[in-house]
């Protein structure tokens, strides 16, 4: 009984009307594009009042030795990754884009400067 529709689409310019969705799924769809803000706020724009963005993204870790090398490493980091970005604040670029982020956060397995996730839902305020 439920209309699913999955579609891949630039996250900087998503094809669709204001309000067209009641859910957006976005697995590390912020972290590779150039303009992450656009990207998130596209998100919040094609969702109705009160649609929820359910999101896992990878991003800016808490410790301050942990960010010197997420810094430190980006450059090289996004050119061998695709444009991948370690150094971005899924919570503060969520809440900026009318979001109101419900955020669970921490390691997962792997080496800290690229393993500190964020994932949780994200309602559009």
């Amino acid at each position: 009984g439920l209309n699913v529709r999955f579609q891949v689409a630039d996250a900087e310019a998503l094809p669709f009307y204001d309000g067209s969705f009641d859910v957006v799924l976005s697995s590390f769809g912020v972290m590779f594009t150039p303009d992450h803000r656009r990207s998130a706020r596209e998100m919040r724009r094609v969702l109705v009042p009160g649609g929820k963005l359910l999101f896992s993204e990878h991003g800016r870790a808490p410790d301050p030795e942990v960010r010197v090398w997420q810094r430190r490493l980006q450059p090289w980091w996004g050119r061998v990754s695709g444009g991948c970005r370690l150094d971005r604040d899924i919570p503060a670029l969520l809440a900026q884009a009318g979001f109101r982020p419900d955020v669970q956060q921490r390691y997962i397995p792997g080496p800290r400067f690229v393993s500190y996730h964020y994932w949780g839902e994200a309602v559009a305020a």
